[in-house]
């Protein structure tokens, strides 16, 4: 009854709970959601070490489209041809908040911060290992997969983007070719 009621109410949890809707969960509350809420209040950012004003920000979140063996050399490829730069955002309550992203903005105007969920990089060997353990491992398998917990990891970030008055109007998420 419960479980019908979930699955009724979000969709989320359709097939059980696999690996992307913690990693969901994680990556909103310790990096988004943390993220937006000092750069609301500082309106300033560290780009490459040097502090900049950032009075006003949108934060796309991009989730690679395939979790393939190689995404960490993908993701740093990305970042150099991207010219993602490294942002630091001060919280003091806990530490710097430090990433790569691709900052696009003119002087009073939006700032255009862009992030890959490198939190992702474990869901490829998570269902890898979860398909031998169960001697169901065919590339197709493994591929719908991966496609489904790509979905639900959106899924599960979009619902709690739109939940929070720190996150919502400022993020999207976007499932791309990395």
């Amino acid at each position: 009854m419960i479980e019908a009621h979930v699955k009724s109410r979000s969709g989320i949890f359709e097939g059980g709970i696999f690996p992307s809707v913690p990693l969901a969960f994680g990556y909103f509350y310790n990096f988004v959601e943390v993220v937006c809420r000092r750069l609301a209040t500082a309106k300033a950012a560290k780009i490459n070490g040097t502090l900049k004003p950032i009075p006003d920000f949108k934060l796309q979140v991009l989730i690679p489209d395939d979790l393939a063996d190689d995404m960490k050399a993908k993701v740093a490829a990305a970042k150099n041809i991207r010219k993602w730069e490294q942002i630091s955002v001060e919280a003091p309550e806990t530490r710097a908040y430090e990433f790569f992203a691709d900052v696009k903005f003119r002087a009073g105007k939006t700032a255009i911060l862009q992030d890959v969920p490198t939190a992702l990089l474990s869901l490829h060997q998570t269902i890898t290992e979860f398909l031998k353990l169960s001697h169901v491992g065919s590339d197709q398998k493994e591929k719908l997969v991966e496609a489904r917990e790509i979905r639900r990891f959106k899924l599960v970030l979009d619902h709690l983007i739109k939940k929070s008055s720190a996150t919502k109007n400022k993020v999207r998420t976007e499932i791309v070719d990395i």
